[in-house]
């Protein structure tokens, strides 16, 4: 350490240009001797040009750059490393800092006997409310009292002592930070922070929060780019991690199971926490081995005993412990007569005791549905009294409802009548006089609106509204506004799924990202519908993609079939969503036979095309009912197109239509590419500690053969084997056993690249059974695209990809294919499986999809009479271009012998379009015969008459 460097600042970045300038600029303005401080950004494999911003903006940066991102602990460790100052500072990109910001932590930090980390007030970018000012007790280590009076905040004392600080903006003692080890480098994101000021506790050593130290925050400027899902996932996870390392065994026993079931209670009503439970669980059983060390060593050097610490600074999970409500789930969980005993050095002891408290908080949840069936059953009977003792009949009903049926009629009438009138008014001289005016106005004062940058007539925004079920404007959750795009010639989407968008990323959410990309609104429907409130709720997850969820019964798309009421109320919600958003050319994108009833009245009402995505070979599902199912062979023949990803499943489909179009899966080149894969040669110069790590990633369920890996790794105990996924479904008993097989968990759709990395050889080990027969897996092209080797069972896709694929059966032949893949992966054949994959893209695979979907609509033929006006048909055939959303159409036009440049003009742009035919007359012939010369020319389903005078 040199002696002028007193405070290192390390900020972490990832893809975050758009706040990295502010952050550092506002570093220049320090209080603080420039000679005594460095700054360094460690950047995890930015892709938005955050590195030439640093290099060019900044030059007395330190750049610390990683190949990939390593998540904050990783990458702040990394920092640390390269810090030469006393303390170090550690502070968040999309954050900005007043200029005494490091002088008054500095002051703090060295006040009294000195504190090992002191952590700063946290406003948010404008400063008018408190984001952070320290951790008070809360059931997951994360709660503040949140502040709309900064100045109140501001003007307590000087400093106050804190059970946990944000690492967003901290000062640590470098010594303290390198003997605790620094930030545990397996919390990717999320909840680091807390268990790193939790050891400094139990180390002896103290932490603060100063009041007077400001940095200003750009809330969710990371976290909001992540799904909620995955947010909840590590958030679960390191929860459960912090408090199995840092609580003595009486508090853990105690604790931990009042935390899993509070995981479990909050899951049933928070949706991304329902949908990240279980993947983080099945995480924290899976690291058990890596925390007991951890545990054992945090355990052996603590000086502050849990009861000391909780008398300084008061227990960190009062917040349950205080709870009457928890009473009787302490009792059943913890000092009940069939108390769960678990050794916490024993990791299949802890794994035990897990299992079975979730099994008890199942059992107390149903006896509380039990008490609150009873406690609504009579309440209904009260009701039923109620209604008896006023005497309310049928009778009584029904004549109401018969008074209201006449008032309808004479309404419906009268209704008539007017609508009469109006038809005769608007066929009058006056009214047509008046409706060319308006569009000679609009054609002239078109270019003043552009000028001015005003919204000509026509286009329009709908804000966050929609009609709820009683008639009434209700607010929609969501994005801000839902464009409808005044010059587009894109159609809609309405996605029917078959999974929600923020599940494994995979070919639903690829191909809608792509339409999504071409300038095509796609709205992605939710599976879980709202019960009442709003018609819909929408919500942009990327530009152009909405995901939706529909106000309806409560239905399990795999499992349940819409009968008409159901039908009946989901179709209401569609309709209310397609008129407030303005849907026109659409097309249903059915994925599922669940849908099939909501997108045939969909196409039977409004006109929109089916297509059929079928990828899988649903009724080999366990999850998936026959009910549901035996909707399909309906939805294959009636679709408009059906598309299919496997040779199998095209023979299947091409039985009940003959509109089939093959589209085979893909996979994200540019999000694989960069992997680096090791050669045979490199292997062969691999240290003896350097173990062949094989590997897989996806769904690991009741298809995946476990038994088969089992064997293997027993054949092989040399080799380490990483399987990565959520294990519903799946039997892992003999797995989670052997001590070269590691079940991490599932993981984000962004680290799944990092893991591959990490693989030698990847397997696609599936039974052999209907639906894996029917597959084309994804993760092969992903894979090839990473240029790693892979072993397959023999299944029809991958023999089709015998040239890159080694095919096995069992655990013998596995054994002969993987040791031969690691030998002999050159470069060469790294190379091949590149190029292979660059052919297979998902770009590549929309450009097939685009052009099949657009010719699902009917054709229509627009025909264009034109004499002179070069002016007006120029304006007329750009409106046609720049705005028709119907994607299947042809332009003929017939000009009647111009001469102010019209033909050259229509010869000239002719060549510009595919769908533009031209005929040039050699007299006028008048407009009925030129019509009638188009009509004969065209080929469309539907024939459109248009003036060359009109603006579409």
């Amino acid at each position: 350490m040199t002696p002028e460097t007193l405070v290192s600042i390390i900020i972490l970045n990832y893809n975050g240009r758009e706040h990295l300038e502010a952050c550092l600029s506002s570093l220049q303005d320090l209080e603080f001797p420039k000679q005594q401080l460095e700054i360094i950004v460690v950047d995890n494999g930015s892709t938005d040009g955050s590195l030439g911003l640093v290099k060019a903006r900044f030059p007395g940066v330190v750049l610390a750059q990683n190949e990939t991102n390593l998540g904050f602990s990783k990458a702040a460790n990394i920092g640390a490393e390269r810090a030469k100052g006393e303390y170090l500072a550690f502070l968040n990109n999309d954050m900005r800092v007043a200029r005494d910001w490091l002088s008054v932590l500095l002051e703090t930090a060295r006040a009294g006997e000195g504190f090992a980390c002191v952590g700063s007030t946290v406003l948010n970018w404008e400063g008018t409310e408190v984001d952070f000012k320290g951790r008070i007790d809360d059931a997951f280590c994360l709660a503040y009292e949140p502040s709309n009076d900064p100045s109140a905040d501001l003007s307590a004392a000087p400093y106050s002592l804190t059970l946990f600080d944000s690492g967003g903006a901290a000062l640590i003692q470098r010594q303290a930070f390198h003997e605790l080890g620094g930030f545990d480098p397996d919390f990717f994101l999320y909840q680091e922070d807390v268990d790193l000021c939790w050891r400094l506790w139990l180390r002896g050593y103290e932490c603060a929060i100063s009041s007077e130290s400001v940095v200003y925050h750009r809330g969710g400027a990371t976290s909001n780019k992540l799904a909620p899902e995955y947010v909840h996932r590590l958030s679960q996870r390191h929860t459960l991690c912090s408090i199995f390392k840092n609580l003595d065994d009486r508090n853990l026993r105690t604790i931990l199971p009042i935390i899993l079931h509070t995981l479990l209670e909050r899951s049933r009503w928070a949706p991304a926490a329902r949908q990240s439970l279980e993947m983080a669980v099945d995480e924290f059983k899976a690291s058990l081995d890596s925390l007991i060390v951890k545990r054992s060593e945090v355990q052996r050097t603590r000086v502050r005993s849990d009861a000391e610490l909780f008398a300084l600074l008061g227990h960190p999970f009062n917040f349950l412990l205080r709870q009457e409500s928890y009473e009787p789930i302490r009792n059943l969980l913890v000092n009940s007569d069939e108390n769960i005993e678990f050794d916490p050095s024993d990791a299949g002891s802890v794994r035990s005791a897990i299992s079975a408290w979730l099994n008890k908080a199942h059992f107390i949840y149903e006896l509380r549905l039990a008490s609150d069936f009873q406690r609504q059953r009579e309440q209904i009977a009260e009701r039923d009294e109620i209604i008896i003792d006023r005497g309310e009949t049928i009778e009584s009903f029904q004549q109401r409802l018969s008074n209201s049926e006449r008032k309808n009629l004479l309404l419906s009438a009268e209704l008539s009548a007017k609508t009469h009138e109006l038809d005769g008014i608007k066929s009058s001289l006056g009214w047509r006089m008046l409706s060319r005016y308006g569009r000679i106005k609009y054609q002239r004062l078109l270019p003043v609106y552009r000028a001015l940058k005003l919204p000509p007539y026509g286009e329009r925004r709908i804000g966050p509204t929609a009609v709820d079920q009683n008639g009434q404007i209700a607010q929609v959750t969501g994005a801000d506004q839902v464009a409808i795009p005044l010059e587009s010639n894109a159609f809609d989407l309405i996605c029917f799924p078959i999974i929600d968008w923020d599940f494994r990323f995979q070919r639903p959410q690829q191909l809608m990202s792509r339409f999504a990309a071409d300038g095509h609104r796609v709205f992605y429907l939710k599976q879980n519908f709202h019960p009442s409130g709003p018609a819909y709720k929408i919500q942009e997850k990327r530009e152009n993609v909405y995901e939706v969820s529909l106000r309806g019964p409560s239905r399990v798309i795999y499992r349940d079939v819409l009968d008409e009421s159901a039908c009946e109320n989901l179709f209401t919600s569609l309709d209310t969503l397609r008129c407030d958003l303005s849907l026109g050319a659409t097309v249903s994108f059915a994925q599922l036979p669940f849908w099939w009833p909501i997108a045939d009245r969909a196409r039977a009402q409004f006109g929109w095309p089916i297509v059929y995505d079928c990828m899988d070979h649903h009724a080999s599902f366990s999850t998936n009912e026959q009910a549901m199912v035996d909707q399909e062979p309906e939805l294959l023949s009636a679709a408009d197109l059906v598309v299919v990803s496997s040779d199998s499943l095209q023979t299947h489909a091409q039985q009940a239509n003959q509109d089939v179009l093959l589209l085979r899966n893909a996979c994200d080149y540019d999000h694989f590419a960069h992997v680096r894969t090791a050669s045979g040669s490199d292997r062969a110069n691999q240290t003896s500690n350097e173990r062949p790590v094989i590997g897989y990633y996806g769904a690991i369920a009741d298809w995946f053969d476990s038994k088969l890996v089992a064997d293997l790794a027993e054949r092989r105990p040399d080799w380490d084997f990483v399987l990565v996924g959520s294990t519903f479904s799946a039997d892992i008993k003999r797995l989670s056993k052997l001590p070269n097989v590691s079940l991490p968990g599932e993981k984000h759709y962004a680290e799944i690249p990092d893991w591959v990395g990490k693989f030698d050889v990847v397997i696609i080990p599936f039974k052999r059974t209907p639906l894996t027969e029917s597959t084309n897996p994804v993760k092969a092209y992903e894979i090839l695209a990473a240029g790693k080797p892979i072993v397959s069972v023999p299944i029809p896709e991958m023999r089709a990809l015998s040239r890159f694929v080694r095919l096995a059966s069992d655990a013998k032949e596995f054994e002969h294919e993987v040791s031969a893949a690691l030998a002999e992966n050159e470069p060469k054949l790294i190379a091949a499986r590149r190029a292979f994959a660059k052919e297979n893209t998902w770009e590549q695979r929309y450009e097939s999809l685009a052009s099949g979907v657009a010719h699902v609509f009917p054709k229509a033929s627009i025909i264009v009479v034109t004499y002179n006006n070069l002016e007006l048909n120029r304006l007329c055939l750009e409106s046609i271009y720049a705005r028709t959303e119907w994607p299947n159409f042809e332009v003929i036009v017939v000009d009647n012998h111009s001469t102010d440049g019209s033909r050259e003009y229509l010869k000239e742009v002719e060549k510009n379009f595919t769908n533009l035919r031209v005929t040039l007359n050699e007299s006028n012939l008048g407009f009925a015969a030129a019509n009638n010369i188009g009509l004969r020319l065209a080929d469309g389903d539907y024939l459109v008459l248009l003036n060359n005078d009109t603006i579409v």
